[in-house]
């Protein structure tokens, strides 16, 4: 199915090319069938972690030898073709190569999605002066958060006075040894339990603004730390602490760009991500018809509905309304709508 996505009816070519080589070059058809299996095979016995659509996805990079493969039987494949209809090869071959061109670019096309863009600028200015923001995001929405941040913090250079803590081969960082040992393993709550105790206990981060891409009531850390989010990452708080109500980011993908992000796991979890930060925010101002409409939006995108984002969010919603806070509303003016 994902051989038929990419090529369509350029699989037609491959067959003919491959009938070619059946014909022609024994040599050749043997070395890129071999290569086709050897690719497939290979994936399949090296595969560590257990197959699911999130690990598929994961996964399918690999077989870029395979498209390769494909590629180079569809080529014999248009040689063939031409080679037998000479008087119409310049026709068959234009109108082969605008058939590809009308079917993959409108799909390729994303020079208007700009939602990433505004994501990643707008968090970044929610954060307050000096902040340190911790990333750690579940599913295939790592990039999406990771990739976006580095290119306004880097290249844009917005918010230099912001420090975000992500892996070290992706962020600049002193820490890179230590940072690699809490990146490494596949425990996402060990992951943010470590991410979380180096951050309170790094001289440097003292007495600055907390945030994280994740909510801290699942973490039993010996702190007592709480959080609260503002629509699009979790303010972290101490125990004791008495702050001022956060600002509503109210921020939502326009129908274009949504329509991209929808048509694929990368987008479909960072959709869910976003609703479950904003259910988060509704659920501690106290309006909790709203926060349950992005609580089910939130769970229909999610490509790991049981996953820890569910769980975790469940948890802080369970104490935002069974603490005061909950009960009076941590409400606040609202920005971006």
């Amino acid at each position: 199915l994902r051989v038929w996505a990419q090529f369509n009816f350029g699989l037609l070519l491959a067959i003919v090319g491959l009938l070619s080589l059946v014909k022609g070059s024994k040599k050749i058809l043997l070395f890129s069938a071999g290569v086709l299996l050897t690719n497939i095979l290979g994936i399949i016995f090296l595969r560590a972690m257990p197959f699911s659509d999130v690990n598929s996805v994961i996964y399918s990079v690999y077989y870029l030898p395979a498209y390769a493969v494909i590629v180079a039987w569809m080529a014999i494949g248009v040689v063939a073709v031409l080679s037998r209809v000479k008087f119409a090869a310049p026709a068959v071959l234009a109108v082969s190569v605008i058939a590809l061109l009308l079917i993959n670019y409108p799909q390729n096309n994303l020079r208007s999605f700009i939602f990433l863009d505004q994501y990643s600028s707008t968090l970044l200015e929610s954060l307050e002066p000096n902040a340190v923001l911790l990333l750690s995001l579940e599913g295939l929405n790592v990039d999406n958060v990771n990739f976006s941040l580095l290119y306004q913090t880097v290249v844009a250079k917005k918010r230099p006075d912001v420090t975000v803590v992500s892996l070290p081969n992706i962020f600049k960082t002193d820490d890179r040894q230590i940072l690699s040992e809490i990146y490494r393993g596949t425990d996402l709550p060990q992951e943010r339990r470590r991410l979380m105790e180096y951050a309170l206990h790094k001289e440097a981060f003292k007495n600055r603004p907390l945030y994280a891409t994740f909510p801290v009531e699942n973490l039993s850390l010996e702190e007592g730390l709480w959080s609260r989010s503002n629509g699009l990452v979790y303010r972290i708080y101490k125990t004791g602490d008495k702050p001022q109500p956060l600002a509503h980011v109210a921020l939502a993908p326009s129908k274009s760009d949504k329509k991209i992000l929808e048509r694929n796991m990368f987008g479909q979890d960072f959709l869910a991500n976003l609703a479950y930060t904003q259910a988060a925010w509704y659920a501690a101002s106290g309006d909790k018809g709203t926060s349950q409409e992005y609580l089910i939006e939130a769970i229909n995108w999610d490509n790991e509905p049981n996953g820890l984002d569910y769980s975790t969010y469940l948890l802080f919603r369970e104490k935002v309304l069974l603490s005061k806070d909950g009960r009076s509303g941590v409400s606040g003016a609202r920005i971006n709508e």
